[in-house]
């Protein structure tokens, strides 16, 4: 029996990955369909607006506003154009009240091709409100919310400008960017930079930043107080605030007071730089 020569090997082999690649390619519908739906309701404050998508990026405005208005961007696949928009238009956005306040509801077609639908949201709501953001495969972003968020996505960056509520922000990858922040922060991230930066009057009692790969950088409040616990398996760590050491000092790691130590203060990276400004 012939042995097959190099060629026909590397044509086997090319061929069994052509094939590969092309039955997972398969799963994706080749036809792509976008529609835009609007929906508002009257919201009171003090309440909790849920959203949640599995694909698509959530942005949420807040504003001196009696109304929660949620602008949803809904793409979808199917094997012809027609299917696909009909999957699209198909496709409701729905603002339900519930016991805490307010749910933004995705109501998808009946259809094996429903997995193909993907939605994002721009919203803006009363700014007296708490939050609740969900995405699995997107960027969260949130302005001007002066309530508790609680922030997570599995791929994706997550950004907030201008909260004042207590903030808890969770991505596997992606960076956390949080400015001009009010309260106390929980921000962890498996692969990606995080960096807080205080309001200059702020008086946070509990700050706990986490990556596994990335940097961590953090702006307290000008009368910043708290016992500190910064650490970093290769990097090293700084700060710009004078810090009473406790223990023995050590590139990587301080351990320590800034000011009376009121607050609690953990920041951790297993691959980065930690820096206290």
């Amino acid at each position: 029996m012939k042995k097959p020569g190099a060629f026909g090997i590397i044509a086997s082999l090319l061929l069994v990955s052509g094939c590969i690649i092309i039955c997972n390619s398969c799963d994706t519908p080749p036809h792509k369909a976008e529609n835009t739906v609007t929906v508002s309701r009257e919201m009171g404050t003090n309440l909790l607006l849920d959203a949640e998508t599995g694909n698509g990026n959530i942005s949420v405005q807040g504003q001196d506003t009696n109304t929660c208005t949620v602008i949803a961007h809904i793409t979808a696949r199917g094997n012809t154009q027609e299917e696909a928009q009909s999957l699209a238009d198909g496709t409701q956005i729905v603002l339900d009240l519930s016991d805490m306040g307010m749910i933004v509801a995705i109501k998808k077609p009946d259809s094996e091709l429903a997995k193909h639908i993907s939605v994002s949201f721009d919203i803006t709501m009363p700014n007296q409100n708490k939050l609740n953001l969900i995405t699995s495969n997107g960027n969260i972003q949130v302005i001007a919310v002066s309530q508790k968020i609680d922030l997570g996505t599995s791929n994706g960056n997550i950004t907030l400008t201008d909260t004042a509520g207590p903030v808890n922000a969770r991505t596997s990858n992606g960076t956390i960017r949080c400015m001009n922040t009010q309260n106390d922060i929980h921000a962890h991230s498996s692969n990606g930079d995080i960096e807080i930066t205080f309001d200059k009057t702020a008086a946070a009692s509990i700050i706990d930043l986490e990556t596994s790969n990335g940097s961590i950088t953090l702006t307290p409040g000008e009368n910043f107080s708290a016992k500190i616990d910064a650490s970093t398996s290769n990097g090293k760590v700084t700060s710009d605030r004078p810090i009473t050491v406790q223990g023995e000092l050590s590139k990587a790691s301080i351990r320590g007071t800034i000011g009376d130590g009121q607050g609690d203060c953990r920041l951790h990276t297993s691959n980065g730089s930690i820096r206290i400004h």
